[in-house]
């Protein structure tokens, strides 16, 4: 079976790599990522095999969070964080109007609607 692995930073759990890889146990990938690679097998992740999902959410800045086992696209802005159930990021302000034009303003830390 063909799968994407993802090499995760254990500092921060941002995706450093992506690549293809061929077998069927995955810890038997990981410890072969190890011995060709020098990082170890725990900082390599089989990604999901939902496609949709992998390639929204699992390419390289993007982070892994190890409590919920799933990517996270890459952090939007410095001040966003987890939403409870550690799936996405939210901002600090929810958006008031929840309109597509609406854009979150970093250093005013708050909403604007383009025109």
């Amino acid at each position: 079976m063909i799968k994407d692995y993802v090499k995760i930073n254990p500092d921060d759990n941002i995706v450093l790599t992506v690549i293809v890889a061929e077998g069927n146990d995955d810890l038997d990938i990981r410890t072969k990522l190890q011995k060709s690679t020098g990082w170890l097998k725990e900082n390599w992740v089989a990604a999901p095999e939902d496609e949709e999902y992998r390639f929204k959410h699992c390419g390289i800045g993007c982070t892994y969070n190890r409590d919920t086992g799933l990517f996270l696209r890459k952090k939007p802005f410095a001040s966003w964080s987890l939403n409870s159930d550690g799936t996405d990021w939210e901002p600090p302000i929810s958006n008031p109007n929840n309109l597509p034009e609406s854009y979150w303003n970093e250093e005013t830390q708050n909403w604007f609607e383009q025109s």
